[in-house]
């Protein structure tokens, strides 16, 4: 990945999270809060009580309105970093099928909806510094009953399916369990929102049994009633989109499609592109069916999971505005309906999934330092065309050095900067990374590792080495220096935050 001298002006947006909105706005208070000195941390707002989110906004009137969405976005962040690492131990600690069912779900909640926060504000002429606060427990609280509920349709919704596969009515039977999953992921959802609030486990209670069975009852079912599986892309693309007409989605919505994800990971492939394509194409054709269609922009997201003979597709669609799921949808492809010469995985997924696990291993350490990483394509389900700019950005609470590493799909991790210092005049700004970068071969599942640290860390043992022709300076042992420097940087006072993003890189669609 050469290093070129362009840079891109475009920053992606922020997360979206829709807020019920109860605001304490002090104005122009002559004395800045605790929390304005301390980069987002008070001790009127403990850690174990409130999760909080920090943000800066230079400006006049608007100014006070984006600072409330950063600083809500980053409390979102801080959840979405908690659920991704509860689903690394879930995976660690077991290989089973069902398991790593649920986690490729909880991997692909994205968009959190949170309701409950409150914002402080202080403001010092063109300067305003916003606290969001979200109380943890009656979060988590009003989470599970949304749980609850969610589960209570689930069982009608199964019930109402057993009863249609018993009266013979297999069509019937076998759309009713597939329209089981939504109400199945809505619960999944709020189970492990709620789990990161209170800072949990997943799937380790009497819940967690009761969601992994219904999950098992769904696909049991849904594979013993008979039925063909789809024999092309096209086709397979032509049943999600009528499944989702159900709930209105269909020709005239304004749909955004983003290539499916692989296993869980936050990875993709040519064939996840091409199903994303087909799916886009097919929803533009199909009619809306009798429900109202939703307002506003539906992003449709999914993954797909390889079987002996099979890849079975699950979509969700979800409000852009408001992150509520509006439907699911499902379907098996059988492998000879593929073309022979489109890769349905990366190449080097094996060893990407290890590396991934060890890097995604490090914990938020200290609460008062964080980092956001991003790049012009955003955060999540992230896919380069050959020839494409990638440009990285980082937002950090407070001053702090910045070590980043870039992981080909060779394996190699390759230092982009060890020793990058943003000063306090960029914190809680999104800021970038002043070289970009063009992707070439070889292609495959990549990924940016950044650490944030409070004190300068130490330089990585380094080799230099030729790859596809271009010469690196590669990190001795790859992602076992990076964990072995991360330990030994807990044992000082300094604090150190992680966050590592996983990419796909392909070869640019003819």
């Amino acid at each position: 990945m050469p290093v070129r001298d362009s840079r891109l002006c475009s920053i992606a947006l922020f997360l979206c999270v829709a807020c019920s909105l109860h605001v304490a706005e002090p104005g122009q208070a002559k004395d800045k809060p605790e929390w304005v000195h301390r980069n987002g941390t008070s001790a009127q707002f403990p850690a174990e009580r409130y999760l909080v989110g920090f943000a800066l906004a230079i400006g006049q009137e608007e100014a006070v309105e984006s600072a409330k969405q950063q600083a809500a976005g980053d409390l979102a962040r801080q959840i979405s970093v908690q659920i991704e690492s509860s689903v690394v131990d879930v995976t660690r600690e077991t290989d089973g099928r069902l398991e790593s069912d649920l986690t490729s779900q909880i991997r692909a909640t994205s968009d959190i909806r949170l309701d409950g926060i409150r914002f402080e504000t202080h403001r010092k002429r063109k300067k305003v510094w916003t606290l969001a606060v979200l109380e943890r427990l009656p979060a988590s609280v009003a989470r599970r009953r949304q749980r609850d509920r969610a589960l209570t349709l689930t069982k009608k919704c199964l019930d109402a399916a057993a009863e249609a596969e018993e009266a013979g009515r297999a069509t019937q039977a076998l759309a009713a369990y597939r329209g089981c999953r939504k109400p199945l992921n809505e619960a999944l959802e709020h189970e492990v929102v709620a789990a990161a609030l209170q800072r949990g486990g997943l799937l380790q209670d009497e819940v967690g049994e009761r969601l992994a069975a219904y999950a098992t009852r769904i696909s049991t079912r849904v594979r013993a009633i008979p039925h063909e599986d789809a024999g092309s892309i096209r086709t397979a693309a032509e049943e999600l989109a009528a499944q989702l007409a159900v709930a209105g989605i269909g020709r005239g919505g304004n749909i955004q499609v983003a290539p499916l994800l692989y296993q869980g990971r936050d990875i993709s492939s040519p064939f996840g592109r091409e199903v994303a394509l087909a799916l886009e194409s097919a929803i533009g054709r199909t009619p809306a069916g009798p429900a109202t269609p939703p307002s506003g922009v539906v992003v449709i997201r999914g993954t797909y999971r390889e079987g002996d003979g099979d890849f079975q597709l699950r979509v969700g669609a979800k409000q852009a505005e408001t992150g509520i799921l509006l439907a699911s949808a499902e379907i098996s492809l059988a492998k000879t309906g593929i073309p022979s010469n489109m890769a349905t995985r990366p190449a080097n997924f094996d060893r990407f999934a290890a590396d991934a696990d060890k890097l995604a291993g490090g914990d938020v350490v200290s609460g008062d330092l964080r980092i956001e990483l991003r790049t012009n394509k955003g955060s999540q389900g992230i896919v380069f065309d050959e020839g494409e700019e990638l440009t990285v950005y980082v937002r950090v609470n407070q001053p702090t050095w910045i070590r980043l590493i870039y992981v080909l799909t060779s394996g190699d991790h390759v230092p982009i900067t060890q020793e990058w210092f943003v000063d306090e005049g960029k914190v809680n700004q999104l800021v970038e990374y002043p070289t970009s970068f063009e992707i070439v071969a070889p292609f495959g599942a990549e990924m940016i590792h950044a650490m944030a640290s409070t004190e300068k860390p130490a330089k990585l043992l380094t080799t230099s080495t030729m790859i596809d022709g271009e010469a690196y300076e590669v990190i001795l042992d790859g992602a076992d220096q990076v964990v072995r420097t991360r330990g030994l940087a807990r044992k000082k006072e300094q604090q150190i935050a992680e966050q590592t993003l996983q990419l796909t890189t392909m070869r640019a669609p003819d």
